[in-house]
């Protein structure tokens, strides 16, 4: 089995949160709504929501934390990408009411992208 190149699995990960963000505008109103890990980035999902839905709850369990989890596998070219994924992952975990994490361990890394989550509205 051949391991996917990074930049095609990010832009698998673009291609399927774009569409489902544009589904859920379709979908009506939400009591709340989860975001998991999976696809690669899919917290980033929150950012649109958070716009779309203001007052519609945002969860987000989190199995994997982005782009922690990946980087290792980035070449020196998609490396380049770790900025702007930080800063875009920063601001997806700040837009979520709800961060579920595995333990103390992901919930430090995690913090270091949203800052306190205990004090979330």
């Amino acid at each position: 089995m051949v391991a996917e190149a990074p930049i095609s699995r990010l832009g698998n990960s673009a291609w399927m949160l774009g569409a489902w963000f544009l589904r859920s505008l379709q979908l009506g109103s939400f009591d709340a709504i989860v975001i998991g890990s999976d696809p690669s980035f899919a917290a980033a999902l929150a950012i649109p929501l958070r716009a779309s839905r203001p007052r519609t709850p945002i969860l987000h369990w989190c199995l994997d934390v982005y782009p922690d989890a990946v980087e290792a596998e980035w070449s020196r070219t998609t490396r380049l990408l770790s900025r702007p994924a930080r800063a875009l992952m920063s601001g997806a975990y700040r837009r979520c009411d709800v961060v579920v994490d595995l333990g103390p361990c992901m919930r430090r890394r995690l913090e270091r992208y949203a800052g306190s989550l205990d004090e979330k509205r």
